[in-house]
């Protein structure tokens, strides 16, 4: 009788984990698992797609391409062996590298002096002051562009 109530017990639960090996699998697309706790298919890999990608730097080929018009080209070529001393021809010498070095140039400022001139007019007698350009008012000594970078910039003025 006990082994009887035993196998009822578990056909029991050999339906129940049956009827719930039916059941759709949880994962990220119906439910609340995160994606990195869904299984993934196993699919053989497609084909590549898009452009191949250029080789690492270091290695034959790879790294930035060399700018097409450079602004200027230095020739380093030995005048004597660095480590005898002795003369050092330059046909005997090989291209060991190439390589690009990139700078910005020095930002110089540009300096407007004003020289205003005032006078007296010969036929009325009134002082006069010639006017100058829109923008190079007496005032303040830094342009239009040095006072919106301040602004901007969080530069304090003077």
């Amino acid at each position: 009788m006990a082994l009887w109530a035993e196998v009822q017990l578990l056909k029991a639960r050999l339906a129940a984990l049956e009827a719930k090996a039916q059941e759709p699998c949880k994962d990220a697309h119906n439910s609340s698992v995160p994606p990195s706790h869904t299984p993934k298919a196993n699919l053989p890999p497609g084909p590549r797609t898009g452009t191949r990608r250029e080789a690492s730097v270091g290695r034959a080929g790879g790294g930035r391409p060399l700018h097409p018009a450079p602004d200027q080209v230095l020739i380093a070529q030995a005048k004597t062996c660095p480590h005898g001393g002795g003369a050092v021809q330059a046909h005997t010498q090989h291209l060991h590298a190439v390589y690009d070095t990139i700078e910005l140039p020095p930002v110089k400022p540009i300096v407007t002096r004003v020289e205003q001139y005032a006078g007296q007019c010969l036929r009325c007698g009134q002082s006069y002051v010639a006017p100058v350009p829109v923008g190079l008012a007496p005032g303040t000594p830094f342009g239009a562009s040095i006072q919106r970078l301040a602004t901007y910039g969080g530069i304090p003025m003077p």
